[in-house]
């Protein structure tokens, strides 16, 4: 596959298999069409609850009952609106969990013109509720990332 046919969610989906993830939690969403197809054909199952929050905590219970790390997803704004407390609880138990949200692309989103459709900074939310939190500005920094909140979910407490 040329690196033009590759989509940031089958570079999502790489690293999750190379990690040895078996499940994701989360509700499908048009965003994460990508993604979604590169989970099944790796293997990984998606479980979806009712609400993200609700992924969030079966994420930090999945981590705690088994010593894996529990992933989950949630669409760009009111998806990581709702899955918001669900970060804050799973950071203060301790679970090791990962958030993978979806985002406006850059043109929309920077410099923030208001007004855009379903979109917050959603780093800037996140990150005073959790261990670590980046956006990656192109499809090609996702492995980078992802192996490096990877790394801080294993470091020190989760």
């Amino acid at each position: 596959m040329g690196m033009g046919s590759v989509t940031g969610g089958d570079l999502i989906a790489d690293v999750l298999a190379t990690e040895r993830v078996e499940k994701v939690f989360g509700l499908p969403d048009g965003t994460y069409m990508g993604l979604l197809n590169g989970l099944e054909t790796r293997g990984i199952s998606l479980v979806t609850p009712r609400h993200e929050t609700t992924a969030l905590h079966m994420a930090g219970a999945y981590a705690r009952l088994t010593g894996r790390l529990g992933v989950a997803i949630a669409s760009n704004g009111p998806g990581v609106a709702n899955a918001l407390p669900g970060v804050a609880v799973e950071n203060a138990e301790g679970n090791r969990v990962l958030l993978i949200t979806s985002s406006r692309r850059l043109a929309i989103s920077d410099p923030d013109r208001g007004g855009a459709y379903q979109y917050f900074d959603q780093v800037g939310a996140i990150t005073p509720i959790a261990k670590w939190s980046a956006r990656a500005s192109s499809a090609q920094r996702v492995p980078e990332l992802l192996r490096i909140a990877l790394r801080e979910s294993f470091r020190g407490r989760p």
